[in-house]
């Protein structure tokens, strides 16, 4: 286990702590540190079809599992098509294209848009008080 290491607010007049110097920046990481992704999906993203089957391949629910898929490849900057099939779920990866990120950028554009205007709207009307400036 490792000692226990001096926050900033914690030192002690006089004594010189700084902290560790690293050459780059670690990997974003959820959860437990240093976990692993729990599907191999730079396997799974190389272009071929693949179906994975229930019961051998997955553990969850096919469509939570497909929202999964899709995630890892939007982090991957990837595009992943996928299908329900009678044993699973058939998927294949494929790279973006210029149009794509276009229509991703305009989604996330229109996303954003949407989500102020509803906050405007909440703060109009969500406590029956008018909105009052913030600075």
């Amino acid at each position: 286990m490792r000692d226990k290491q001096l926050r900033h607010s914690e030192c002690l007049p006089g004594r010189d702590i700084m902290p560790r110097v690293l050459d780059d920046l670690p990997k974003a990481v959820r959860g437990n540190v240093g976990r692993s992704e729990k599907y191999p999906f730079d396997e799974w993203f190389d272009g071929n079809v693949y179906e994975l089957v229930e019961s051998e391949d997955f553990d969850s629910k096919r469509s939570t599992l497909a929202t999964v898929i899709h995630n890892a490849a939007t982090k991957r900057d990837l595009i992943v098509q996928t299908r329900m099939t009678q044993d699973g779920i058939a998927i294949q990866a494929r790279p973006l294209t210029k149009e794509d990120k276009k229509r991703r950028e305009e989604m996330a554009k229109r996303r954003a848009e949407r989500k102020a205007a509803e906050g405007e709207t909440e703060a109009a009307i969500g406590n029956g008080k008018a909105p009052t400036a913030t600075k």
